[in-house]
């Protein structure tokens, strides 16, 4: 390896990647952090990762928690390798260094500065989709617990603003992974059935037309039980989202045809 190139190093949360650059990633709960996490167990700045270009090391910053790496709590720092497992409240981040970029390494930004840099304004819309299923992935936990107990509109309250943004990303051309969209399509979902909100039906095709998918399996037998429930619901969209799957069906694999009949079955089932 020559000394002068950098080797890669990421982080995975989730189902999300996030590469570090050189200098330092702060991690916690607070706006102001590089990395947010939406977990009421980690402390507003709870680590920090500084990168050097070759090493990775994790700084305990004063968390109530503290930080386990591999399971086991450090005292104030410890230097990581490919595979570690960090432990930041509820979270678990997975460490990944690999082979070198063979090009030299430019300097990480904070997260403010990075929002008037050109160059890496790319990583501000990463970390905002990070951020975003995040904060989507929690809000939907408690939403569900709101359901649970019967008050539809206080579920409404809790993940209406997560939904419109993750709607944002799609519609502006954002690449939001298949679980962030599955999660919010289910979401909506539910609170059509509690709300009798039709509107919420509209989001969920509305999701998987504006991303191009397929609607999956559990998002499909979803939707067979929710038009059940509101009797509002206007078939059209709909339908025209599965007039446009039909269209390339020779591209989609079986399953997904599979997944295209039943939704043409949901459809004329409406129409009749």
């Amino acid at each position: 390896m020559s000394d002068s190139g950098q080797v890669r190093c990421w982080i995975r949360l989730g189902s999300h990647d996030i590469e570090l650059r050189i200098g330092e990633t702060i991690v916690g709960r607070h706006d102001s952090c590089h990395v947010i996490l939406d977990d009421a167990l980690a402390s507003r700045r709870h680590a920090v990762l500084r990168f050097d270009g070759k090493a990775l090391v994790v700084e305990d910053l004063g968390s109530v928690n503290g930080v386990l790496v591999n399971n086991k709590r450090i005292r104030k720092s410890e230097r990581l390798v490919d595979g570690d497992e960090l432990k930041l409240g509820n979270q678990m981040l997975s460490v990944h260094l690999g082979a070198s970029t063979g090009r030299p390494a430019r300097n990480k930004m904070g997260a403010t500065t990075m929002s008037r840099i050109p160059e890496v304004s790319h990583d501000v819309d990463e970390m905002t989709l990070v951020r975003d299923a995040a904060t989507l992935g929690v809000l939907a936990s408690a939403g569900s617990k709101a359901l649970l107990l019967g008050n539809g509109g206080h579920a409404e309250a809790l993940v209406s603003k997560s939904l419109a943004t993750i709607m944002d990303h799609v519609r502006s051309g954002r690449n939001v992974d298949q679980e962030t969209v599955e999660t919010a399509a289910c979401q909506a979902l539910k609170l059509a059935q509690a709300t009798r909100k039709a509107s919420w039906l509209d989001y969920t095709i509305a999701l998987y037309a504006g991303s191009d998918r397929v609607t999956p399996g559990p998002v499909v037998e979803l939707l067979y039980e929710t038009v059940k429930q509101v009797p509002d619901f206007e078939v059209d969209q709909l339908r025209l989202y599965v007039e446009r799957l039909a269209r390339r069906q020779e591209s989609l694999s079986p399953a997904e045809r599979f997944l295209l009949r039943r939704l043409e079955g949901l459809v004329t089932r409406l129409l009749t």
